[in-house]
């Protein structure tokens, strides 16, 4: 996604992807012990696309603040 060239932020293929990781290195079905090692990988990468997308948007458009509404 960081390559894309664009702003969009859809994870769609994200699940696939996770479930394909899982299975290259343990095989089968995840189990309930596996996401804690894929967890925080996984966290990691979908804050570097948001900080990327977000740092991207701010420069494309020239505004110098970007407001996050939580809950």
């Amino acid at each position: 996604m960081l390559r894309s060239g664009n702003l969009d932020l859809s994870f769609s293929g994200l699940k696939t992807a996770v479930l394909t990781l899982v299975q290259q290195h343990g095989g089968g079905r995840p189990s309930v012990s596996k996401p804690k090692r894929y967890c925080p990988r996984l966290q990691e990468a979908m804050v570097d696309v948001l900080v990327a997308k977000s740092l991207a948007a701010l420069e494309q458009t020239g505004l110098r603040q970007l407001v996050v509404p939580v809950g």
